[in-house]
């Protein structure tokens, strides 16, 4: 039986969008409303997040993707394009390691196919630390306006009150189980060097989780390859360039699955 919440707009080919780290599919609603008018939109909460149940502590990236992929195997879903963004793109990745044969399209918005590098891993555990000593909020007051770009975060305000009152939802054991399977995840550059598949790629010039070195590392990779590479863009790129986004994946869409 489903336990995640997962919501559902339009008709036509399954498109599934997957949220980030403590986020909801509520990021995903401008999207969902632009890209419904052609498909069938679904948007789960991933496990711990939103209205949906967590998993057991000890989880992994490859866990909340069986998960996920279950759930839509339920509502009747054979194939369909994934489309996710920062550990949603984790979660869409390692869905297509396994399931190979059910995805049109793959999608990463803001993610990255590399494992976490030494430092990053170090950084990781230093937030598991912060968080169990001063608790979920005061992360969430420093994370969330770091993922916008430092000169429009002004303009963007009304943006980063949306996602903040939406992290500060997350409660403590989901923040730190999927920081410790982020933190853990393997390596897919294999992935996307040998995906037969479309896949569709949007960055952010100035995110600072990727660097222009590793987009252009992984594009190179790609053999059939959708790429977006936004200026003034950090990791809110849904946010920080709705329009542009929204045109760019509905035009891949239309390409690949018509």
């Amino acid at each position: 039986m489903s336990t995640l919440h997962m919501r559902h707009m339009g008709q036509g080919f399954p498109v599934v969008l997957l949220h980030g780290f403590c986020e909801t599919h509520m990021i995903w609603s401008d999207m969902a409303v632009a890209l419904s008018a052609d498909y069938s939109v679904w948007m789960p909460d991933l496990p711990g997040f939103g209205e949906s149940k967590n998993l057991p502590d000890g989880f992994s990236i490859e866990d909340v993707a069986e998960k996920v992929y279950a759930d839509l195997k339920e509502k009747g879903l054979e194939e369909f394009a994934v489309i996710g963004h920062s550990l949603g793109g984790y979660v869409a990745l390692a869905m297509a390691a396994k399931h190979p044969e059910a995805i049109r399209l793959l999608g990463l918005f803001n993610s990255t196919a590399y494992a976490d590098t030494e430092e990053k891993r170090h950084t990781r555990n230093k937030t598991i630390e912060f968080v169990q000593n001063r608790g979920v909020q005061r992360f969430i007051d420093t994370f969330v306006p770091n993922l916008f770009y430092g000169p429009r975060r002004e303009e963007l305000a009304d943006a980063i009150e949306e996602i903040n009152l939406i992290a500060r939802r997350t409660s403590k054991d989901s923040l730190v189980n999927y920081t410790k399977a982020m933190r853990d995840r393997p390596e897919r550059l294999d992935l996307l060097e040998n995906f037969d598949k479309p896949v569709l790629f949007i960055a952010g010039e100035e995110d600072s989780f990727t660097t222009q070195e590793d987009i252009h590392r992984q594009a190179q990779l790609l053999l059939k390859p959708y790429v977006q590479v936004l200026p003034q863009t950090a990791h809110m790129a849904m946010y920080e360039r709705f329009t542009e986004t929204s045109e760019f994946i509905k035009g891949a869409l239309m390409e690949v699955v018509g």
